[in-house]
């Protein structure tokens, strides 16, 4: 397949009714879809299905907006203004769920369900890295046809992919990331091993630690038994663009079905 119109979604999975599409690893960590032809019934609703092929701009003729969380604790837990954590807290609140993204205890990034706060928490800060959505579109079903009200927080491919999969519902808001690009996971797990023969096991990773001021922030912290360590290796090896999915080289971001979009907002007249 092409690689580069295939951003890892797995929404095509999800809609198979034969289950005939699985995902792999290729050498680089990136997850590729990969069709068994003898299920395979060429019903076409994996490719349908796709909002990775869309290409048409639109037209947004709206306001933009620009808020942070006015909490101090908060902004300073966060990795820029809070505004997801406070979106989550409201929805968490009135009995809603949330899904985002955290780093598992395998420091591997992956899309999780939150009904709770302490859930919810594990979620701030940015990963700098693609997320996995394995099972997402299955719990996202059962939680939307049972009324309950979802907030879906992710790149703008993952939340367009969403979109498509379950748009038009009244009980789902989607929330899309200002993106710079998802990079190699496999990479990342190789970085983390390589502090790890340097230092012994990892206990915690930020990768934009406020601490060094907003200026500075994209300076890494890694947490050992023994000591903290600084770095801006990772943040390097993401700004040089020499590790991103193949298809983010492609991504067409002027389409966009979010409701609402977050990002830094740089040089607006204040911090």
């Amino acid at each position: 397949m092409d690689k580069g119109q295939c951003c890892g979604c797995r929404g095509c999975e999800d809609v198979c009714p034969v289950q005939a599409i699985r995902f792999y690893r290729d050498e680089e960590g990136y997850e590729y879809p990969e069709i068994d032809g003898e299920k395979c019934i060429h019903c076409g609703r994996c490719r349908s299905v796709c909002a990775f092929r869309e290409k048409e701009p639109e037209d947004y003729g709206g306001t933009a907006f620009y808020e942070f969380q006015a909490g101090a604790e908060d902004r300073r837990k966060s990795q820029s203004g809070g505004f997801a954590f406070a979106l989550s807290r409201a929805f968490i609140e009135r009995g809603g769920v949330v899904y985002g993204c955290v780093l598992d205890e395998g420091f591997r990034a992956v899309h999780i369900r939150a009904s709770d706060m302490g859930t919810v928490e594990r979620m701030r800060g940015s990963k700098y890295v693609q997320s996995d959505m394995a099972g997402i579109y299955g719990a996202l079903a059962k939680d939307l046809d049972g009324g309950r009200e979802v907030l879906f927080i992710g790149m703008t491919c993952q939340v367009n992919q969403v979109f498509k999969r379950f748009g038009g519902r009244r009980n789902l808001l989607l929330a899309d990331i200002i993106c710079h690009g998802a990079a190699s996971p496999r990479l990342f797990q190789e970085y983390i091993q390589y502090w790890e023969g340097r230092e012994g096991r990892l206990l915690g990773y930020c990768f934009r630690d406020k601490g060094f001021g907003w200026r500075n922030a994209h300076i890494e912290t890694l947490v050992f038994q023994k000591r903290r360590k600084s770095s801006d290796i990772w943040a390097s090896i993401y700004y040089s663009h020499h590790s991103m999915r193949p298809a983010c080289y492609h991504c067409n971001k002027t389409v966009h079905h979010s409701d609402l979009t977050m990002g830094d907002c740089w040089e607006t007249g204040g911090e």
